[in-house]
């Protein structure tokens, strides 16, 4: 029977309460309690007590946290079982091998329960081996809201009290050298001053975090009784994070595919939270098995990419994982990216450049003509860029140009939006690279379509972009770039459709919006200010 997230916890809240009050266990809490107290109390009976739960964590983990830790058989639960879930059999490897061998390093697919797992790692390791647990993760708001949102949930059930106070966003301190506390990678300077003869390390979305973030954590972890956690979907075949799955790297590594989740192996939903069997179908639908992101996302496996790779999987990553924050005094839209399609299976998009470097998809249709494909864009610019007072007169007009794909059906576009005094540019990849623009030698591609989607590339690898569509993320993944003559060239739309059975439509769509930051055509517009 599939239990729901919230009637769970109720069962297992129901459960911890009886434990609680089972003359046996209450010494345990009074142990803790008197540790805070009295720090050498040598009082044998809770030291056993102690010991058992350190050499046996999952004892503690099912009669103070209230989670089950044995596994159904092939993780499919009886058909008439109502009570709490237990831990799946990858959950269970993970905490097995880090007490066991010190360092684990976990590659996973999304939405398999690695977060989860690490969050009950934690208060383990806080509650038992009394040291210090250190977390991290790409960015404060996945430190807070992802592993610590689930240490939240995990404290809120439990019955253990500690007599420290409750956990603030992402810190729990019990007493000196005996606290868990979380913070963002890009406070390097963080690390320095931890030290403790007990101390747990974990690292959340491990692939995206830089060398010197490793390094920091090597001294720091100096005791024979550190631990290291790393978790994360393996997005980046180069990095640090890679290396550990290499052979006698000294961790213990364990690789979770989508395919492992007892949702997808039996084909209905048991774990509510895991991944499903029809987000795994629709990802290959879409994608395919060759796609980096398939490969990452879903198998939990480095991408196989090539040295012809444009933009490698693990900018895009950090793409898709960076927000930034623009000033909302200077922000504006820079120019628009328009790819026109008129029927068949291929889509029209309309995307949006802000100075800031983030880049949204506005809308998309398919099957429409021109014509509707040209009033849509001249409503989506008249209602982003002209600014009226409250009798609807034009006060203020930006002259943030539409950049549309002029070969084909994308010229009656660009001719419709003239005639409507609408900042537009034609724009024709075939033509040779352009002379005019800074820092970019012309003669080093063998045309626009190379020039732009190569300064899309550099953006991505500088870290100056912001996008939120897996979907672009995926097309700018497959494209390819080789050398013709000489000068780069970029696989041609129709080279993209042909291999991958699909338009490259989104990526097509950012590549035009980086294209022209001014209209080159019809400049007597009025009203620019």
């Amino acid at each position: 029977m599939r239990t729901t997230a919230t009637a769970n916890d109720t069962i297992l809240k129901s459960r911890r309460t009886r434990w609680a009050h089972k003359e046996g266990w209450n010494p345990y809490q009074k142990l803790v309690q008197s540790v805070n107290t009295n720090p050498h109390s040598d009082n044998i009976r809770y030291s056993e007590i102690l010991a058992r739960y350190e050499k046996d964590p999952f004892l503690f983990i099912e009669q103070w946290l209230g989670i089950p830790t044995t596994p159904f058989p092939n993780d499919m639960p009886p058909a008439d079982y109502t009570g709490p879930l237990p831990l799946w059999s990858k959950q269970r490897e993970v905490i097995e091998f880090l007490f066991r061998y010190n360092r684990c390093a976990v590659k996973s697919a999304n939405g398999v329960g690695k977060t989860y797992v690490a969050a009950i790692i934690a208060l383990v390791f806080l509650y038992i081996f009394r040291g210090v647990v250190i977390t991290t993760g790409k960015s404060w708001r996945q430190v807070r809201e992802q592993l610590w949102g689930e240490i939240h949930r995990l404290y809120g059930n439990t019955q253990i009290n500690l007599g420290g106070a409750p956990p603030n966003q992402t810190d729990l301190h019990i007493a000196p050298k005996w606290y868990a506390v979380g913070f963002s990678t890009d406070e390097p300077d963080r690390f320095q001053g931890f030290h403790a003869e007990k101390m747990l390390l974990i690292v959340d979305e491990a692939c995206g975090v830089p060398k010197n973030i490793f390094t920091a954590a090597e001294g720091i972890l100096t005791s024979e009784e550190s631990y290291v956690l790393l978790i994360g979907n393996p997005t980046d075949p180069t990095g640090e994070f890679a290396d550990c799955f290499k052979p006698n790297s000294g961790y213990k590594c364990v690789t979770i595919s989508a395919f492992d989740s007892p949702n997808v192996r039996h084909g209905r939903m048991i774990y509510p939270e895991l991944t499903s069997l029809k987000w795994v179908q629709d990802k290959l639908a879409k994608w395919g098995e060759e796609s980096p992101m398939y490969q990452a996302r879903v198998l939990g496996e480095f991408p196989n990419e090539t040295e012809d790779t444009l933009i490698p999987l693990r900018y895009l990553q950090a793409a898709l994982d960076r927000e930034i924050e623009p000033d909302p005094e200077t922000e504006m839209i820079v120019a628009y990216g328009l790819d026109v399609a008129r029927f068949g299976d291929d889509t029209t998009l309309m995307g949006r450049r802000m100075s800031s470097g983030i880049f949204r998809l506005v809308w998309n249709h398919s099957g429409k003509r021109t014509t509707e494909t040209a009033g849509k864009a001249i409503a989506t610019w008249r209602e982003e860029c002209e600014e009226r007072d409250d009798s609807d007169k034009i006060v203020k007009t930006w002259p943030a140009p539409i950049n549309v794909d002029d070969i084909g059906v994308g010229g009656g576009v660009t001719d419709i939006l003239l005639e409507e005094n609408i900042p537009v540019n034609g724009i024709d990849v075939s033509r040779p690279a352009d002379e005019e623009v800074e820092g970019e030698r012309a003669d080093l591609f063998l045309n626009r379509r190379a020039q732009y989607f190569w300064r899309l590339r550099k953006l991505f690898v500088s870290g100056e972009v912001d996008i939120n569509d897996e979907e672009l993320a995926e097309e700018l993944s497959r494209i390819k770039y080789e050398y013709q003559r000489g000068k780069i060239k970029i696989m041609k739309k129709e080279e993209f459709k042909k291999k991958y059975g699909k338009s490259p439509d989104r990526a097509d769509t950012m590549m035009l919006a980086w294209a022209e930051d001014e209209a080159l055509e019809g400049q007597s517009l009025g009203g620019w200010v």
